[in-house]
């Protein structure tokens, strides 16, 4: 019996930990647009807004970084 729980926590905490590392890494909100992309990466959220753009757009990491950094010059 006490084997049966221990397994039982074992594979909430890992399930715990899935949730936890794939929750609002590359999370962007609702509508999200370039503009929102642009501002996010003037703060210096470069990471976060390729993502958001790899996400929207559908496009490869070089391609959304190219992209982020043109609009970050833009200002």
């Amino acid at each position: 019996m006490m084997f049966l729980v221990v397994i039982l926590v074992v594979f909430i905490i890992g399930i715990l930990i899935l949730i936890s590392r794939y929750s609002g890494r590359t999370s962007m909100p609702i509508g999200c647009t370039d503009d929102d992309i642009r501002r996010i990466g003037q703060e210096g959220k470069k990471i976060e807004a390729i993502q958001w753009y790899r996400n929207l757009h559908k496009v490869g990491l070089k391609k959304a970084k190219q992209a982020v950094e043109e609009m970050i010059d833009e200002k």
